[in-house]
This record gives structure tokens, C-alpha cells and sequence, in this order.
């Protein structure tokens, strides 16, 4: 049986507190006793000290039960945790012979046992990083021995482990996997300790060798090479040798993806201090001498009145500039999105004479209908300027 869950916390217990597994119906009648007492004392998101270090406790969301009493006794165990006013809702999947938890298939024997193996989704597709993706080697390679150490782990005999490993083989291959690779992986896998695998890793301390950080890019084969060919002048400082080791230790952050050039919006927060040189004006203000500037409203950000979000602009404006993208928010509070290559006030002064004579545009019906004792009570504000608006 799977019991899936919402916002009920819990907290880690150390190995020394950890009770063996015991009688089913006692292990269940605690276990809806912990159940029970946690909605009330842990509901919401708890720190713990912890070694004089603050840390948050994690959430379950899904919990493997195994049932001796009825399915009636069951529906009721389950009704009764979902009458709480934490906000709790509990469901429940019940399976006799087998049941999927997460990404383990769960099956029962004939002679009462239990065997595991490994459990993907009708809808899973093949998701495997592709080897002729711009990526560091060493972590291309690493991801096959990981997966095949992952179906080792949840594979229960080795029997089932061989037969699935064929399935992972073919997907690896459909990314382009040199089959060497895969080979040295799969006999990784094969070779290890399951009872170990299942062993929680500890954390290795770090060291204080000193390590080389830069972004992955093209080049950083040449900078690799550069490092070994000139790390032994390095090495004869006295006050480095100890420190550096025989080979440069060399770390690669993410690099700038073509996703983060196309997604990302380029409305961010100014970031930096002013210098010497002083900083660029950025943001809307009046021109101070048009008939205009009392509907403009001056901003250095605006927010969206759909989701709430707030956007910084990263040009100045104002009445007389030309080439933007503006914004006509009315009391609604709703928002107007225009463009215009022309002086932004001729344009506003387009939507003042519309909304005073009635004519048939969008925000001239908006403001007439909305709010006909005051069609002019609206505010425009540039959000963009286009340096090159006849090529936009």
C-alpha cells in the first residue's frame, strides 16, 4: 500500500534511535500514532538546532505501508488522517502482488517474500543527457556508472539486474554512448556490493588542496593544457609545494547556455555600485514641458498587473523619445501594452483624443465602459526603448 501526502515534516532520527522492524500490527498502530501527532506538532516548517547549525527539516510526501488488517479497516485508517484542519490530504493506492513507490516496482513472491527492481513510468521517455552535448567528459562518463550503480541498487537479485541493464544499454546508445563506455560502467555495477550500495554514503571531508575554478567554454581544453605544461614552475615556490598537487585540480561551473540568452528576460535588477565614471541614467521621467506629462507616470520599474511581478528598465525615456514599447495602466487595475516609432507623446496624445471622442479602439472602449466618470483617468509609462525601432 502508498499513502502520498502533503506538508507533513518530520525530523531525522540518528541510527541509535531506529527501531527494528516488529510485529505488522504493532508497526502500524505506531506508525498512525506518529502520524497523528506530527499533523498537530508539525505542521508547518521547523528549524532544528543541530550541532549549533540551523537547518530545515525535510517533507514526506509518500509512504510504503504494508497492511495486515482489511481493506475496510484501511479505507477507515485513511479517512481518519484527513479529518485535520492543517490542510492535509491524504490518498492511498492498495495493490495485492505488486506496487510501484517512486522509482522502485515492488513485487511479492510466492513464498511471502518481497523483490525489487526498477520502475519507469508509462510516459517516461528517454531523458539521457546526449554524449555530443557540450559537456565536460568526465561527467558524461559518470553518468552511465551512476545509472547502472542506481539499477544495481534497486534491482533485489542479480537475475533481474542483467536483464534490465540490456533496456538501459539501448538508451544509452540511442544518445550516442560509445559502447566501451557503457561496458566499463555495466561492469562497475555488476562487480559491486549491493549490501553496500544500500549503505547510506558518508561525507567526505573537504581538503585543502587548492582547486582552479572557471566557466566550461570551447576552450577549456587549451586552458587544461596550459595548466599541466607550467604547473611544475608552480610547484618550485616553497610556499605552494604543500599546497598544490601533482596535477592541477580544475573545476568547471555552468557555462552560458543558448536557454539562458533566449529565456531569460532582460529586465533584471541593477546590479553594481556607481563608480568614478558615474552610471547610466535608467528609467521613465517627464519631459517637463508638453501638455502631456501630467498622464505620464516617471519609474525606474513597473509591475505586471496579471502576475504581480516587477520589472527594472534599463534605458531612460521620456515624453519625447521615440521607438518604445509603453504601458497605459487604468484604476482597474488592468495594463495596455503598445509600441510606437514616433515621439511617445504624440502617441499618448492619440489615445486622449480617442477616448474623449469615442472612438472604436481598446483602450478607448476600456476606459469608457470601465469608467465613464473618468474615460481619462489612465497613466503611460515607457517599458522598453529600441535603439533601431524602424528594423523592430
Amino acid at each position: 500500500m502508498k499513502i502520498e501526502a502533503q506538508l507533513c515534516p518530520v525530523e531525522e532520527k540518528s541510527k541509535e534511535r531506529q527501531t527494528p522492524l516488529v510485529d505488522p500490527n504493532k508497526q502500524v498502530g505506531q506508525m498512525q500514532f506518529n502520524i497523528r501527532n506530527r499533523m498537530k506538532i508539525e505542521a508547518q516548517l521547523c528549524t532544528v538546532e543541530e550541532n549549533n547549525k540551523q537547518r530545515q527539516t525535510p517533507y514526506i510526501d509518500d509512504v510504503f505501508v504494508i497492511w495486515t488488517g482489511t481493506v475496510e479497516q484501511f479505507d477507515t485508517f485513511i479517512m481518519e488522517l484527513n479529518i485535520n484542519d492543517m490542510g492535509l490530504r491524504f490518498t492511498s493506492e492498495v495493490q495485492n502482488e505488486e506496487l510501484a513507490f517512486l522509482d522502485v516496482m515492488i513485487r511479492r513472491t510466492p513464498n511471502g517474500g518481497l523483490t525489487t527492481s526498477i520502475y519507469r513510468k508509462p510516459t517516461s521517455t528517454n531523458s539521457l543527457l546526449n554524449w555530443h552535448s557540450h559537456h565536460p567528459i568526465p561527467l558524461k562518463k559518470g553518468i552511465p556508472k551512476g545509472q547502472f550503480l542506481r539499477l544495481r541498487r534497486n534491482c533485489s537479485n542479480i537475475k533481474m539486474f542483467h536483464s534490465q541493464a540490456g533496456d538501459m544499454f539501448t538508451r544509452f546508445r540511442e544518445k550516442n554512448y560509445p559502447p566501451h563506455i557503457l561496458t566499463a560502467a555495466y561492469n562497475v555495477a555488476a562487480n559491486a556490493d549491493r549490501q553496500q550500495l544500500l549503505q547510506k554514503n558518508e561525507q567526505k571531508l573537504e581538503d585543502e588542496k587548492i582547486r582552479i575554478i572557471g566557466t566550461f567554454d570551447s576552450q577549456h581544453q587549451k586552458v587544461r593544457g596550459i595548466l599541466n605544461k607550467h604547473w611544475d614552475i608552480l610547484r618550485m615556490d616553497p610556499d605552494l609545494r604543500d599546497l598544490l598537487g601533482a596535477r592541477p585540480d580544475i573545476t568547471f561551473r555552468k557555462g552560458r547556455s543558448l536557454k539562458d540568452s533566449l529565456v531569460h528576460s532582460h529586465y533584471l535588477k541593477p546590479t553594481g555600485g556607481d563608480t568614478w565614471l558615474g552610471r547610466k541614467p535608467c528609467g521613465f521621467l517627464r519631459c517637463g514641458g508638453c501638455q502631456f506629462c501630467r498622464w505620464m507616470k516617471p519609474n525606474k520599474s513597473f509591475t505586471s498587473s496579471s502576475t504581480g511581478k516587477v520589472f527594472f528598465q534599463r534605458d531612460f525615456s521620456n515624453c519625447k523619445s521615440t521607438g518604445v514599447v509603453y504601458m497605459a495602466s487604468c484604476p482597474c487595475p488592468k495594463d495596455y501594452i503598445g509600441k510606437t516609432i514616433r515621439e511617445f507623446r504624440r502617441r499618448v496624445g492619440e489615445h486622449l483624443g480617442d477616448i474623449r471622442h469615442n472612438r472604436d479602439t481598446a483602450l478607448a472602449r476600456h476606459m469608457r465602459s470601465q469608467h465613464p466618470d473618468k474615460p481619462t483617468d489612465v497613466t503611460f509609462t515607457v517599458i522598453e526603448v529600441h535603439r533601431d525601432p524602424l528594423q523592430k
